[in-house]
């Protein structure tokens, strides 16, 4: 068997936070200031745990994160699953697993409760097969009697008790359910019903100014049961395996010492079975060999959902049991006490010593102790006004003659006690001047005793002593005034030296308004050379692009002239072909005829053979050789490049200058403060001469 622990924070109206989550494992407690002035016990305290979820967690992902595989054990792997909500009266243990009842519906939502999020599962999933699914719950408090979630009328519903077999419920409605729409409206029928038995506690303002707020002992039990077909959900047999939601009840203590013995008996109940439930979720987090389910009735009513039901078949098929522990707690101040208790509460679940002590697992016992003594002492402050109030007479009564105007009797009695006030004052003030002067003239003859000495002799030293103080002021008046020319003189020259400062600083803010003209010139020069740098980056781009441009224009001039050239060759060759034919012919005509030979047709052979010799050098079909601009290109660019170079060697020479120049001004600054700073030193040490000097 397993136990998985979650911890549920909780925010309350906005209040500080005295408890934060961490890192999602563990919980920092600080206690407020005002119980620390109360002498609380435990200032801080850090409580470790596997999971804690901050404030605003949904019971989506409260399904998502601990549930997810709830539905799926429970249909197909035979597992039981028990799941325990625990805490104070206001937080949302209950609304949070059975929703509210206005947001119950056909769709599923973020807020949607727990519940139906597993009955979403479990009918959607598909696998439920021949399985019949029932729902069942009660309401179990302190008395015999149990409240049906299923039929509120139903009035027969009790916790029988038997020796052999334990505690168990009879005449409980189960209602089958074969559709998810079906167990929804079943679902928000619950919902009701647990917002009506628990109205007065599922908000905390409700009764907060009463003197016993109202106290909800009861356990509320959710069961969804599965059975293998009909035939066995209707002879009677047990169910198969179950899923059970267990809200535990509200788990602070009454107030005011438990003066309320009503509700003090139905804490003392709750809290025993608190204590039962840490122990059977301790013993199986210790693997202990036996688990006391039999420490209350609940605990004894769940041994079917552990498999440890006597004589139940279905104990050795099903899987051992998962159980959930969801703790909330409030993280504000007002609450600070009763969430120490909770978490002291988890604690001991995950404890590997389990849940044993002294006292209920529920309770820190300093905690409880220091909460008794701070009632005891406001029952004693209530006890102290109540007989206040009730000893309290006014002065109008058993008064022997009517008072007609009471307000006129109460401003004389005011004024009465008043003037009674002042002349008790008045005679305390002259008592007081009078014990004084009793013991200054107590105190003169004991002084005068151990001097030996009258006050007459006293008054004639006193004379000489005046006499003598007479000529030192003579003295110290020369030395004031001798004192004053000399501060005259060192004004004058504080005079001086203060212009020579403001010369100084005059000159200073000329040295910085031209260090700032400086760096102004030298932003603006940069700024020109990155435009600069922009107009030759864009202007080379635009030449390397019209150069390939003109590039591929001229390989296409280049060939088609080339193409022309050739074709102008060939039809050259052709001509001078047709030519020689001709010369042939006529040759042979001449030589036919026996005409004499003239020499034209050697000189037309020889012409053509000249043209076919220069025809080819005068017709290039290659282009010229571009080296000659290629070298003035190079020499524009290294042109571009020590213009450039000047051009930063330029920015590097001011940027030093205006190093130079900040490092001068600091060095003058510092020089001028020196000479201030000496200057206000030789003033301090002539002005305590003449004080001492005045003084002596």
């Amino acid at each position: 068997m397993e136990v998985d622990l979650g911890i549920c924070l909780v925010d309350n109206k906005g209040s500080p936070a005295c408890i934060n989550c961490g890192d999602g494992k563990s919980v920092q407690y600080q206690a407020p200031g005002e119980l620390l002035e109360a002498q609380f016990p435990i200032s801080d305290a850090t409580f470790n745990f596997e999971r804690v979820l901050p404030p605003g967690t949904t019971p989506q992902r409260i399904q998502q994160d601990f549930l997810a595989d709830a539905a799926a054990n429970f249909l197909q792997k035979r597992q039981n699953t028990v799941v325990y909500t625990y805490g104070q009266k206001g937080l949302p243990k209950r609304q949070l697993f059975f929703g509210e009842s206005a947001d119950i519906g056909g769709n599923l939502t973020p807020k949607s409760g727990v519940l139906q999020h597993l009955v979403h599962q479990i009918f959607e999933s598909g696998a439920l097969g021949s399985s019949v699914i029932k729902f069942s719950g009660y309401c179990l408090g302190v008395s015999e009697a149990v409240t049906d979630l299923l039929n509120i009328d139903n009035a027969s519903a009790v916790v029988a008790d038997s020796i052999k077999e334990g505690p168990s419920i009879s005449n409980l409605t189960r209602t089958q359910v074969g559709s998810y729409a079906q167990a929804v409206a079943t679902l928000k029928s619950v919902a009701e019903v647990v917002e009506d038995e628990f109205a007065d506690v599922l908000d905390e303002t409700k009764g907060a100014t009463d003197p016993f707020p109202p106290y909800n002992p009861c356990h509320t039990v959710f069961s969804i049961l599965r059975y293998a077909n009909e035939e066995a959900a209707s002879d009677g047999s047990p169910e198969v395996n179950s899923i059970n939601v267990v809200c535990l009840g509200d788990s602070e203590r009454p107030p005011l010492c438990g003066i309320n013995l009503d509700q003090l008996n139905k804490y003392e109940k709750t809290h025993k079975t608190h204590t039962a439930v840490v122990g059977i979720l301790g013993a199986i987090r210790c693997n202990r060999l036996r688990i006391p389910f039999t420490k209350s009735k609940l605990t004894s009513l769940l041994k079917r959902a552990y498999n440890q039901e006597k004589n139940n078949p279905n104990n050795d098929e099903n899987l051992p049991t998962k159980s959930f522990m969801f703790v909330y707690c409030f993280n504000d101040p007002a609450h600070a006490e009763e969430s120490y208790h909770t978490l002291l509460t988890a604690k001991r679940i995950v404890n590997v010593m389990g849940g044993g002590g002294v006292g209920p697992a529920s309770r820190d016992l300093s905690v409880e102790k220091w909460r008794l003594e701070q009632d005891i002492i406001e029952l004693k402050d209530e006890l102290t006004i109540a007989k206040a109030v009730h000893d309290y007479k006014p002065y109008i009564y058993d008064q022997p003659k009517v008072i007609q105007n009471i307000q006129e009797e109460e401003l004389k009695r005011i004024n009465q006690i008043n003037k009674k006030r002042e002349e008790a004052r008045a005679k305390a003030q002259a008592d007081m001047r009078l014990q004084a002067q009793r013991e200054a003239q107590v105190i003169i003859e004991q002084e005068e005793k151990k001097s030996n000495s009258n006050l007459k002799e006293l008054e004639e030293k006193l004379q000489q002593k005046l006499l003598t103080n007479l000529d030192l002021n003579a003295e110290r008046d020369k030395k004031v005034k001798e004192f004053d020319k000399q501060l005259e003189k060192i004004k004058r020259k504080k005079q001086e030296e203060e212009d020579k400062a403001k010369k100084l600083q005059e000159e200073i803010r000329t040295i910085e308004d031209e260090l700032n003209a400086r760096n102004q010139a030298i932003a603006k020069a940069k700024e020109q050379l990155e435009v600069l740098n922009k107009d030759h980056a864009r202007g080379r781009e635009m030449i390397l692009q019209g150069r390939e441009e003109t590039k591929e224009k001229r390989m296409q001039v280049y060939q088609q002239r080339r193409q022309q050239r050739q074709q102008w060759l060939k039809e050259i060759d052709e001509t001078n072909t047709k030519v020689l034919e001709q010369i042939k012919l006529l040759s042979k005509e001449r030589q036919a005829t026996g005409a004499p030979d003239d020499g034209s047709e050697a000189r037309t052979k020889k012409d053509i053979e000249t043209l076919q010799k220069f025809i080819p050098e005068l017709i290039s079909i290659d282009e010229p050789n571009h080296e000659a601009s290629d070298s003035i290109r190079k020499q524009l660019e290294e042109y571009y490049e020590a213009e450039r170079k000047s051009l930063q060697k330029k920015m590097e020479d001011e940027a030093k200058r205006k190093q130079e120049l900040e490092k001068a001004a600091e060095i003058y600054k510092g020089r001028i403060n020196d000479h201030q700073n000496r200057i206000k030193k030789d003033q301090l040490q002539e002005a305590l001469k003449k004080e001492k000097h005045l003084e002596g």
